[in-house]
């Protein structure tokens, strides 16, 4: 992840590391490291990793997140997501997460 957005604001994620990583098999995997303000991974870890299943259409992907490492953030997500460029951006309530492409993909 490179960056979280809410309204006109964008914020760089800055030393928080995230990689989320997206199979042809529907499998996901999600890595964070120097989470130091706890925003993803519980207390005191500041490294998590979770995995899991999404599916998609055209608009929307829904991540299977009951593994998530915090409580309450264990459940099936869907967001509207845009692609630009080698940019993903997840679209929700609070605001835009945007990944940067590290890797191949489509």
């Amino acid at each position: 992840a490179r960056s979280y957005a809410e309204g006109n604001d964008e914020v760089l994620i800055g030393d928080l590391q995230w990689v989320m990583t997206l199979g042809d098999d529907g499998s996901y995997s999600n890595s964070i490291s120097n989470d130091t303000d706890h925003l993803i991974c519980q207390t005191p870890e500041t490294s998590c990793a979770w995995d899991g299943t999404y599916s998609s259409t055209i608009t929307t992907i829904t991540v299977d997140d009951r593994d998530h490492p915090k409580p309450g953030e264990q459940n099936f997500d869907t967001h509207l997501y845009v692609r630009c460029g080698g940019k993903l951006m997840f679209l929700g309530d609070g605001g835009r997460l945007t990944f940067q492409r590290i890797g191949r993909g489509r």
